[in-house]
């Protein structure tokens, strides 16, 4: 019986440290396995994250350089400005330098807000003075005429505009402590018989712009730098390695100083990502003159033909000790859990988190369908009638007049016979895109029909006659140039004014907007 019972207990013993063999290879195969898949998810999102922020970063450039050059081309044509020069009425000059300081009190942006004669001498100026803006004093005003920028900017067109390079402000030949990074925006300014008289400038503070950067990364590992196109530091790792060209000269402080290799992979592309030693860099390429003209109010100016030493690599960093403790974490994580329930949880969570995202984009979905026109993106007529009502009350409460214009596609069946639904589906499209083009963001641009399209005025008498101008001159322009069609594109259009004291309904005023745009149709035929 002895050996017997002693066999037995052998072999559950096997059994047991088989199975429990099995389990523990399995275990760690299964560990390893989710691990490594996580490790690698959670490096793609900090990728992806990396990406977002530099597109953030990158339209926080675009618009405040925008901004910028929409600032000088505003005081280039300013009024009161050209007056002087015409005249040459010192006292208009007051005016000119109120202007001036009115912009850096409100802006806090400029350093300097500057007008300097065909000469390069200081005629208007106006100092940040760290926060406490004024206008400096004649006796104060310097010439400037040798100085790079002028001597650029002066040789202009009118209508171009100077960029200068991204560097520190100096003082009698001396970097200013603390230190002012600064960008010089500048465009000369021409008198009524085309001669040059001057130019306009303003003195950037780009301190301005990297805490604006800065803002876009708290609350990530990320770090973001800039460099410029010879690699140095404009706002680096460390303030100690910031500006070296100005500092230290050439080739200190540059970017493969603080990270070998990295700058040969920096512009071995425009934009990217790769993985050194260091840490994971995710970078793009700025070209400032670009980006300033492209986010201006003012599109017919554009910037000097200067060399291309207009480049930024603007970098999202994150060091290898936070990739690293994201792994360590990740894999001390998964090797004290049982990897089975994290797998189950994983996958419950991923199905869960599908479901809600997917209900959520059909709920959005529903709800773009009972306002919106799927094709024109308009809205659409049901949801007009919804709400009509609701903008009769609130007209009649406030005694504010509506109004209406209806607008017709002529012969838009003919376009559809001829040239197809895709054609006639693009006609509505540009048509919708006009309507909206030339109207108020207040205004309504509704699909009303197949191819007819209501547009209601709230609180504006005389705003359907003002926009069926402009429609039209829109269309005209659109048919003139032929770009769109092949064919000409004719809308009838009419309108009507409900007034609530004049004692007729939403619905006459509607019949009347129709009838009037028959009227008009007919006269096309």
């Amino acid at each position: 019986m002895k050996p017997q019972r002693s066999d037995r207990l052998r072999a559950i013993a096997l059994r047991a440290i088989a199975l429990s063999v099995v389990i523990a290879v399995f275990s760690i195969v299964v560990v390893e396995f989710v691990s490594r898949n996580q490790i690698s998810d959670r490096l793609d999102t900090i990728s992806r994250s990396a990406y977002r922020v530099l597109d953030l970063q990158h339209e926080i450039i675009h618009s405040e350089l925008g901004s910028i050059t929409s600032d000088l081309l505003f005081l280039a044509n300013q009024n009161e400005l050209h007056f002087y020069l015409e005249t040459e009425d010192e006292q208009l000059l007051d005016q000119v330098a109120d202007e001036y300081l009115s912009m850096a009190q409100e802006k806090g942006i400029y350093d300097q807000i500057r007008f300097l004669d065909v000469l390069g001498m200081e005629i208007v100026r106006v100092d940040f003075n760290r926060g406490d803006p004024a206008i400096v004093s004649s006796e104060n005003l310097q010439p400037k005429g040798g100085l790079y920028y002028f001597m650029q900017t002066i040789s202009l067109e009118d209508g171009e505009i100077f960029l200068s390079p991204f560097d520190l402000n100096m003082e009698q030949g001396v970097v200013e402590e603390p230190r002012k990074p600064t960008i010089r925006f500048a465009t000369p300014i021409y008198d009524d018989a085309g001669q040059p008289r001057g130019i306009v400038i303003l003195n950037y503070l780009g301190e301005n712009l990297f805490e604006a950067l800065g803002r876009a990364i708290e609350g990530t590992d990320q770090k973001t730098f800039l460099a410029n196109w010879e690699s140095y530091w404009l706002w680096g790792p460390a303030p100690s390695v910031e500006w070296g060209f100005v500092y230290y000269g050439t080739g200190v402080h540059t970017v493969d100083t603080s990270f070998p290799g990295a700058w040969e992979q920096l512009t071995a592309n425009a934009e990217g990502q790769f993985r050194l030693d260091s840490g994971l860099f995710t970078f793009i390429t700025l070209h400032p003159m670009d980006e300033g003209l492209r986010a201006s109010a003012f599109d017919e100016h554009e910037f000097a033909d200067q060399e291309d030493k207009d480049v930024w690599k603007l970098i999202s960093f994150v060091p290898a000790s936070v990739l690293s403790a994201i792994e360590t974490s990740i894999r001390r994580l998964w090797r004290l859990t049982q990897g089975f329930l994290i797998v189950l949880a994983a996958g419950i969570s991923w199905f869960y988190a599908r479901f809600r995202v997917l209900r959520a984009e059909y709920r959005s979905h529903i709800e773009f369908l009972a306002k919106y026109d799927p094709l024109t993106r308009a809205c659409n007529r049901h949801y007009f009638e919804r709400t009509i009502a609701d903008e009769e009350a609130r007209a009649r409460r406030y005694k504010h007049p509506i109004s209406f214009l209806m607008i017709d596609i002529t012969r838009f069946k003919q376009i559809n016979d001829t040239y197809g639904h895709k054609v006639g589906d693009e006609v509505l499209v540009e048509v919708t895109a006009i309507l909206s083009a030339n109207v108020r963001e207040t205004d309504v641009v509704v699909r009303y029909g197949g191819d007819e399209f209501l547009i209601m005025f709230p609180e504006t008498p005389g705003e359907a006659d003002a926009a069926r101008h402009r429609i039209l001159g829109a269309i005209d322009e659109m048919n003139a140039s032929g770009t769109k069609f092949d064919f000409p594109v004719i809308l009838a259009l009419g309108s009507a004014h409900w007034d609530p004291a004049a004692g007729v309904t939403i619905e006459d005023a509607l019949s009347y907007a129709d009838e009037r745009m028959y009227e008009h149709k007919r006269t096309q035929h």
